[in-house]
């Protein structure tokens, strides 16, 4: 098994252990730092670049040097937030889930050559990037946002 793999599912049972502490009423608390997000908008956006970053992970292994449109990240993301504003926490989880899953189960798949392959985005978000990159990301993207929601669930 491969380094990104076990790194995957290392982060991803932390990150599910750690959902064990968050019910519907946590989740509905703002955020202190950021009022107009919610505990579950987070976790919303977690889900949303999750399943995001698996598609570029796909699009770039079938499409060597893909060049994706720049695009903004703030209007993604509060896009993103907004379509599963209304879904149950237990629906933002599974979909996060699913996409982690889904990016384990693609990872295990991937040459050495396929993770070195590189694609861009204009450099409006990410620039100049391989598929690791984006795998990498994956990790700490999730990392990075747990670590901001125990220090805001501590605080709460």
């Amino acid at each position: 098994m491969s380094d990104l793999v076990r790194r995957l599912e290392a982060n991803r049972n932390a990150f599910t252990s750690f959902l064990k502490t968050i019910n519907e009423e946590r989740a509905n608390r703002p955020l202190p730092h950021n009022p107009n997000w919610r505990i579950r908008d987070v976790l919303a956006h977690l889900a949303a670049s999750e399943a995001g970053m698996l598609k570029m992970v796909q699009i770039m292994v079938a499409k060597k040097g893909y060049q994706f449109r720049p695009y903004n990240r703030d209007e993604l993301n509060a896009q993103r937030v907004a379509e599963r504003a209304d879904k149950p926490l237990d629906e933002i989880l599974a979909e996060w889930n699913t996409a982690r899953q889904q990016m384990i189960e693609t990872v295990k798949q991937l040459t050495d050559e396929e993770l070195a392959y590189q694609g861009s985005d204009g450099g409006s978000n990410w620039g100049d990037f391989t598929t690791r990159d984006i795998i990498e990301t994956a990790i700490r993207h999730t990392e990075d946002h747990m670590k901001d929601l125990v220090m805001t669930l501590l605080h709460l």
